[in-house]
């Protein structure tokens, strides 16, 4: 087992929460546990060049007004031949 491997499984042991998307103030208390557990001071990050919250890899569709803004940008959806519309 390599090393990048193992601290993986190690890391993957020690999860205590989950972060999901850009919510800046989690990254930040992430990073001073971080510190906190390591001793290691963190990087030094522009925080404020970051939104206070950002969606992550999820359909921006579900935005309010994306839906709307894509239906007027590229037409009414229809599905393919054979595809699963719901």
């Amino acid at each position: 087992m390599s090393d990048p491997e193992m601290l993986v499984r190690r890391l993957a042991e020690l999860t205590e929460r989950r972060t999901e998307a850009l919510a800046r103030a989690d990254w930040e208390a992430l990073f001073e546990r971080l510190k906190a557990i390591t001793g290691a001071e963190p990087p030094q990050i522009g925080w404020d060049a970051f939104p206070a919250w950002r969606p992550g890899c999820g359909p921006r569709n579900f935005l309010p007004g994306e839906y709307e803004r894509l239906g007027a940008a590229l037409g009414p959806f229809v599905p393919p031949p054979g595809g699963n519309a719901r």
